[in-house]
């Protein structure tokens, strides 16, 4: 709640860098389609030549997250999601885009779905942090996302029918700057993810996600939705687990509760916290600095799965990684 209303209020600590909108779709098309389901059709329609922006890739991604989720859950008997770029240009007289649009050159994000649409009564309420027409567990509106658009000097358009289905656009200014080039692998030696991995998240989307990001590699990953059901799975699996992800913040036995349960049985278990709190809020004051390790929320699907790999697969003297 803290990290929407920061969005909402666009009070947000940004890492702006140059990104393609492109290649941040492709990227997560196959976690996306996961997370999905099998009864919506998925579907991607990319500008083939779309201007950079400027903005927190993180950011970014969580943006694309929010979407894809409220369509899935706006699609309960299935249907079809298209998630479409396209460039904008926006003129002095505002011939197009919304109301807060300003002049200039903008890269869109489009998500199309076929669902039971947004009622006109409810329709100007969508943008309010609090407001969410969907049962608990279900997600909230766009207060999250406006706030990141906003912030990274963008805007957000809706168009929606009861019955029809709702597209909603995020448009963000384009940048003159340059994508940097990807480094080079020349020489080097792919290297795919090896263990496994137990990931407690009681939100599904986020749940979801990271056992995409995290199997891509080929990391093998088991999921809890909460620490009495992570519990299980350790004795299920016992002595197979080497890699413990959780929020420390859970319902009913906590996340740092798990962590001290599991460690005192399972000495030589890793452990990553994934939190919106500081790591100063969450491993020092519980005593946990020296066994465990910290990733902040929002972060990348590389971020995680750098991360991962640091824990999993420390640098050696002879790979000089």
């Amino acid at each position: 709640m803290t990290r929407q209303l920061l969005a909402f209020t666009r009070k947000q600590l940004l890492q702006p860098r140059v990104v393609n909108l492109n290649h941040l779709i492709e990227n997560m098309m196959k976690m996306l389609g996961r997370l999905i389901g099998e009864d919506i059709l998925f579907d991607a329609v990319l500008a083939p030549t779309l201007g950079c922006v400027r903005a927190d890739p993180g950011q970014v991604e969580q943006v694309l997250l929010n979407l894809v989720s409220n369509a899935r859950d706006a699609m309960p008997g299935g249907g079809k999601l298209t998630i479409a770029t396209r460039p904008l240009q926006v003129d002095e007289n505002l011939t197009q885009g919304p109301p807060g649009a300003r002049p200039g050159s903008y890269s869109v994000l489009q998500a199309t779905d076929t669902g039971v649409g947004i009622s006109p009564e409810s329709l100007p309420h969508i943008f309010e942090p609090f407001y969410t027409t969907k049962e608990v567990g279900k997600g909230t509106g766009l207060a999250t996302v406006q706030g990141i658009v906003t912030q990274s000097g963008g805007f957000i358009d809706v168009d929606s029918q009861v019955g029809a289905g709702t597209t909603v656009r995020v448009c963000l200014p384009q940048t003159q700057e340059v994508l940097p080039l990807p480094r080079s692998h020349h020489g080097t030696r792919i290297r795919t993810g090896q263990g496994t991995i137990l990931v407690v998240e009681d939100d599904q989307a986020v749940r979801q996600l990271t056992r995409g990001v995290l199997e891509t590699p080929g990391y093998a990953v088991l999921e809890a939705t909460d620490s009495e059901q992570a519990l299980a799975l350790f004795r299920e699996h016992r002595g197979t687990i080497q890699l413990l992800i959780t929020d420390p913040v859970m319902p009913r036995l906590s996340g740092l509760q798990l962590v001290r349960q599991l460690l005192a049985s399972h000495p030589g278990l890793e452990v990553l916290l994934i939190s919106g709190y500081s790591d100063e809020m969450v491993s020092r004051q519980d005593g946990l600095e020296e066994r465990v390790a910290f990733l902040p929320k929002p972060f990348t699907t590389a971020t995680l799965t750098q991360k991962v790999r640091e824990i999993l697969e420390p640098a050696s003297p002879q790979d000089g990684r």
